[in-house]
């Protein structure tokens, strides 16, 4: 899947593996390897709730957008999100 940036400059940038790269958006620098995309609006509330670092918004050929966030950072934070869907699902069972 290719991705475009969300707010058109002359300058492009893609995500390719194994780049360190600069975000147009947050002005952050990161290594597109240790990133991970999440296309859930409510995933990415949840964690920007929790504060883990956002280093891109990402605008796909489709006109979805992705979030790109640390993955070691987020880490923990996706393992609360698991939890946090399995409560939901065992208080809909009751």
């Amino acid at each position: 899947m290719s991705f475009y940036p969300l707010f058109f400059t002359k300058f492009t940038e893609k995500v390719v593996k194994n780049v360190i790269t600069k975000s147009l958006v947050t002005l952050k620098t990161y290594d597109t390897d240790n990133t991970i995309n999440i296309y859930d609006w409510n995933q990415v509330s949840f964690y920007v709730s929790l504060n883990v670092e956002l280093f891109y918004v990402l605008s796909t050929k489709d006109s979805k957008l992705v979030f790109l966030f640390n993955r070691e950072k987020s880490k923990e934070t996706y393992q609360q999100w698991l939890n946090r869907k399995k409560e939901k699902r065992n208080d809909k069972c009751r």
